[in-house]
C-alpha cells in the first residue's frame, strides 16, 4: 500500500502535510484544502517521490 503526502499552495502561502496517508485519507485531505481555498495541490508517494498532480488519479490506487 502506498502512503502519500501532501503539497498545497495559497497565495504565496505553501502548506507542506508530512504525515503519511493512504490514498483515500491523501484524497479526502485534498479535498478538504481545495475547499479551504488551497490550488495546485499534489500528493507525494513517499516511497517513490513520484508527484502527482491531479488528486483524482489517488482514486485509482483505490481501485475506483
Amino acid at each position: 500500500m502506498a502512503f502519500y503526502t501532501l503539497e498545497a499552495t495559497r497565495g504565496e502561502e505553501v502548506l507542506h502535510l508530512k504525515s503519511p496517508l493512504t490514498a483515500e485519507q491523501a484524497y479526502a485531505r485534498a479535498v478538504e484544502l481545495g475547499n479551504q481555498g488551497f490550488t495546485k495541490i499534489v500528493a507525494i508517494d513517499m516511497t517513490t517521490g513520484r508527484r502527482i498532480t491531479e488528486v483524482q488519479r489517488l482514486l485509482k490506487d483505490l481501485g475506483a
